[in-house]
């Protein structure tokens, strides 16, 4: 009677194993999976921009602001930018919409949002910033 004792508790370490090591690799596939879906975008803020497009999935959805992700659409043309001007201190995102002579629109959504129009700017761009945070 004292084997068969033994033997179940044998067979449940075997199978305690069997499932730790299952587990153990469910998440490094896991993790795995989400480091290449995240890491060029992360690699990004390092190595200094990036223009992407809507259509650009994994940049839009790490990268974009939801700001501009709820910015009026005004050209069929437009995209995206993300600039790390000098270090982790100073990002830079942006918007470019292509053939557009009126951006009025834009203007009143950014107004709308609390953000304020700059006298000057570091990039060759309009730049907004958000009323009651300083520079």
């Amino acid at each position: 009677m004292k084997k068969e004792c033994y033997s179940d508790i044998y067979e449940g370490n075997h199978i305690t194993r069997v499932m730790v090591k299952t587990s153990a690799i469910i998440v490094i596939f896991i993790f795995s999976l989400w480091l290449a879906f995240i890491w060029p975008t992360l690699k990004v803020t390092f190595d200094g921009s990036l223009y992407y497009k809507e259509k650009d999935f994994r940049e839009y959805y790490l990268l974009t602001p939801d700001l501009y992700k709820n910015m009026p659409r005004i050209s069929e043309n437009y995209d995206f930018y993300f600039k790390n001007v000098s270090g982790p201190a100073f990002l830079v995102w942006g918007v470019r919409f292509y053939g557009v002579t009126n951006a009025g629109p834009i203007e009143e959504y950014l107004k709308n949002q609390g953000w304020k129009l700059q006298k000057n700017c570091h990039v060759d761009a309009e730049c907004w910033l958000k009323e009651g945070v300083s520079e």
